[in-house]
Formats: structure tokens, C-alpha cells, sequence
């Protein structure tokens, strides 16, 4: 089976030989045979017309037989149009011709022409010539319509326990088959010790163990070919006591700043569910003027960030952020 895109595919020449005593004349027989073809079938820039069987009959004046046989595949994208193709038969009495295939309108008719076709009449289609003797296939057309990729759904538990396993399915549809990947705060994943990736046709799956406070985020799952990409996203929680983020961020724990100037703590944590944190002085010193304290929380990954204070005397002082056991 040759599969072939068209107004772009062609295929080698395909030879066609046969021993054969007297020497034997070679024909190919199918859709739309170009001229002046001899043992040698030759097809360029291939049209969805010449979609079909081919066959290679070699003949002598003794007799004639089928030397080779192959089908042509020809990919559509969907909106394109099939036909008109046309399906004969030598028959006695006259035979009555219809083609037969996915989706296609009920009647009798030796012309098979598809406007507009979509995914779902991808299948082979056959004209059966028949009378009141009989009937037999006249032609064999495989269609294949490409179309792109559509996610269906991501699916697997969305709140996990820290050092679970997490699971998450991707379900695709496409054709041709989509190259799937798999996005975690705008960055690739890959496989590593503790991520793995397995995909097959229609489906990826992505196994993370174990799983960590720092695996909580955002996954898309995203397919691609040549026709165009589709994207499903979920978002994934991980129960994790408060704690300081410093894998990702760098935490100075020694501050300057000059005298009546504010000084902003900024302290990165990671915790979810939403922790309640609030500032301690290290120390009870009643003189201590604290004129500003906020404490904002920006969310990003999980991620929260502490601050801020205004001191107006000139004093060392050591402050902790408090947070409160989840457990």
C-alpha cells in the first residue's frame, strides 16, 4: 500500500515483470493510468481521483494474468472534496452500478462525488456492479482525511497527598497521528528519575513519582501535526505542610538598610492548602516603632510571598514568620 498527500505525493516507478515464453506485453490497469505507461507505473503530484487499485496484467497470445497489484492511499484534509470518480463495468445483462462507503448519500449511482468531506467519512468505498446474474466489486477507493489534532480530555485526580504517585491520561484524535506534549509552567517535561512520559496512538500518559510540594501547577497536554495543535489543561494540587521555598529561591537572612527607610522582608513559602502566617519579633522589645506591616500573598505555583515591614529606629532586630502546623 503506497499513502501518498495530495498535490504533493508521488511514488517511485513500480516495475512490473513476468516470465514469459512467447515474451509477454506488460499493462497496468487502475484510476486515471497516465499515457504512454508501459512496465513502469510512474505517478507524480498525485490527485485524490487516482486513489485505488492499480494492477500489472501481463499477456501474450497464449493468455494473460496478474503480474502485481497495489493500492493507492491518497490523504484529504477535511473541506476538501472527493470526485467526481467514475466506476465501469462490461456486464450482460446491463448492470446497475452504486458505490458504497462511510457516510456517503443512498442511491444508485456510478459516480462517487463527496463536497466538503470530513473526519468521519475516513474508510474505504467500493462500487459494486450488479445485475440479475450477480454482483462483484468494480472498484476499491481507500480515503484517509486528515484533520487536526482535538484533545478530548485530560484526565487523573486533581488533589494528591505529598510522595503520591500522580497519573494523568491525555486523550487525542487526530490524523495523521499527533506528536503529544506534555507543558508544565510553560517549560517541556521530559523524562527523568521521577517523571515518566508513554505514548501510543491515541493516548499519552504522564507518571510522576514521587510527587513533591514543587509539582503542584499547571499540566497542558498538547498535540500537534500537520494540520494544526490542540491544548487541554489541569490543574494539580499537593497536600504540603508550609515550608520554605528554597529550591527556587535564593533567602537572605541577613538585611541592611539605612535608618528611616522602609524595609521590605520578602520570604518565599510553599504550602497548600492557603496557610495563615504572620510576623514575630525574636525578641520583645517594647521601644520597637513598627509604623507599616502588611502581609501580602501573591500565588503563583503554590508559591506565597511574605512582607512587608517599615522600621523608624535605627535597631538589630531578628523577625520569624510563623507558620502554624497544618498536621
Amino acid at each position: 500500500m503506497y499513502i501518498v498527500t495530495e498535490n504533493t505525493g508521488s511514488i517511485d516507478p513500480i516495475h512490473c515483470i513476468s516470465d514469459c515464453k512467447p515474451d509477454c506485453t506488460m499493462t497496468w490497469t487502475g484510476p486515471h493510468i497516465p499515457v504512454n505507461t508501459t512496465s513502469a507505473l510512474v505517478l507524480h503530484e498525485i490527485q485524490k481521483t487516482q486513489a485505488g487499485n492499480y494492477t500489472c496484467i501481463a499477456s501474450n497470445e497464449v493468455g494473460k494474468k496478474e503480474s502485481i497489484s497495489i493500492r493507492i492511499v491518497v490523504l484529504l484534509n477535511e473541506t476538501n472534496s472527493v470526485g467526481p470518480i467514475s466506476c465501469t463495468s462490461e456486464c450482460k445483462p446491463k448492470c446497475i452500478m452504486k458505490w458504497i462507503g462511510p457516510n456517503i448519500p443512498i442511491g444508485n449511482s456510478s459516480v462517487l462525488d463527496i463536497k466538503d468531506i470530513n473526519r468521519i467519512q475516513t474508510g474505504n468505498y467500493k462500487c459494486i456492479a450488479s445485475n440479475e446474474v450477480g454482483n462483484k466489486t468494480s472498484l476499491n477507493v481507500n480515503i484517509i482525511v486528515n484533520f487536526r489534532p482535538a484533545v478530548n480530555d485530560i484526565s487523573g485526580n486533581q488533589i494528591y497527598k505529598e510522595n503520591d504517585t500522580v497519573t494523568l491520561s491525555c486523550d487525542v484524535d487526530s490524523i495523521p497521528r499527533a506528536s503529544v506534549r506534555w507543558i508544565f509552567e510553560d517549560t517541556f517535561i521530559d523524562n527523568d528519575n521521577s517523571i515518566t512520559v508513554n505514548t501510543s496512538a491515541n493516548y499519552s500518559f504522564l507518571n510522576i513519582h514521587p510527587a513533591g510540594c514543587l509539582s503542584m501547577g499547571t499540566y497542558n497536554c498538547t498535540a500537534m501535526n500537520i494540520i494544526g495543535q490542540d491544548t487541554k489543561a489541569i490543574d494539580i494540587d499537593i497536600f504540603c505542610s508550609p515550608r520554605m521555598n528554597d529550591i527556587e529561591y535564593n533567602v537572605s537572612t541577613l538585611i541592611a538598610v539605612k535608618d528611616q527607610e522602609p524595609l521590605n522582608i520578602t520570604v518565599p513559602l510553599i504550602a497548600f492548602p492557603k496557610p495563615y502566617i504572620y510576623w514575630l519579633f525574636d525578641n520583645n522589645n517594647s521601644s520597637v516603632n513598627v509604623t507599616h506591616k502588611t502581609s501580602n500573598t501573591i500565588i503563583r505555583n503554590r508559591v506565597f510571598r511574605i512582607c512587608t515591614l517599615r522600621i523608624l529606629q535605627r535597631q538589630i532586630l531578628d523577625f520569624i514568620v510563623y507558620l502554624p502546623s497544618m498536621e
